[in-house]
């Protein structure tokens, strides 16, 4: 048993390095957390996994935009 929280950040750290990885012209191999055997399919099950966390528990807060000199704004991101 565990956080649920922590194995989500855990995949999402995953993911960054993933990125990290093929920006810096790398390989990542079937996982990407490493391309060792017994971790293949790891991101498929972390991706499958946030996707569920994200439509079991998405917020549906409404969230207020507003048009501004840089674009679209919406509140509860990048506002002070």
């Amino acid at each position: 048993a565990g956080i649920a929280m922590f194995h989500q950040l855990h995949c999402l750290a995953g993911f960054r390095h993933a990125i990290q990885q093929l920006q810096a012209g790398k390989k990542i191999g079937y996982s990407v957390f490493t391309d060792v055997s017994e971790h293949r399919g790891h991101w498929p099950h972390c991706f499958d996994y946030l996707k569920q966390s994200i439509e079991c528990y998405a917020d549906d807060s409404i969230e207020v935009s507003r048009i501004d000199a840089g674009g679209f704004t919406f509140d509860g991101y990048d506002s002070p």
